[in-house]
């Protein structure tokens, strides 16, 4: 048996914002909304899913949604104070984990912030004993499937219209 952990420690940002990993509570739906309102135009997840998405990671081994808020450099390791800017929420059972939702505030991209919640993500899994980790993307979403791509994901599926008449998903797996 594994525990989910967050990696609480502020992230290194030598020049620029500061930033902390932590785990989601159910405190932070609210925070997590906004934060989907400012990054995505379309395919929302609406509040009442993501109150469900905390509620089974808090009472499911199999669940994981961690966030990074920015904070100061004297902001204590256990408050909740600052802005949230990304959040990823995972599933996995037995051998394969799924990256449900990724999403990082459009004013904090290409910070790394993708990429520190990704290795997190799937290190959790991996502890838990997860050997594959998959993902769909919208195939018009070239930033995140460079991402994936830099981070060891590889398409091994087209799902044709799976965003919508013309908008294909890309199903990308990671060996962990």
């Amino acid at each position: 048996m594994t525990s989910r952990t967050a990696d609480q420690t502020q992230l290194d940002q030598s020049s620029g914002p500061v930033y902390r990993l932590r785990l989601a509570t159910g405190s932070d739906w609210a925070d997590i909304v906004a934060l989907e309102m400012a990054s995505f135009d379309h395919g929302r997840w609406s509040e009442q899913l993501w109150r469900e998405e905390i509620a089974a990671a808090d009472s499911d081994r199999g669940r994981l949604v961690s966030l990074i808020e920015q904070v100061t450099a004297s902001t204590p390791i256990d408050s909740q104070s600052g802005p949230l800017v990304a959040v990823a929420t995972w599933s996995w059972l037995d051998e394969v984990a799924d990256l449900r939702r990724l999403s990082v505030h459009p004013d904090h991209r290409r910070a790394g912030l993708a990429t520190r919640l990704l290795e997190n993500g799937c290190q959790q899994a991996s502890q838990a004993g997860v050997q594959r980790v998959l993902l769909e993307v919208s195939a018009r979403n070239t930033a995140a499937i460079s991402l994936y791509q830099r981070v060891g994901f590889t398409t091994i599926a087209v799902r044709p219209d799976y965003y919508g008449l013309g908008d294909d998903a890309w199903v990308m797996e990671r060996s962990s």
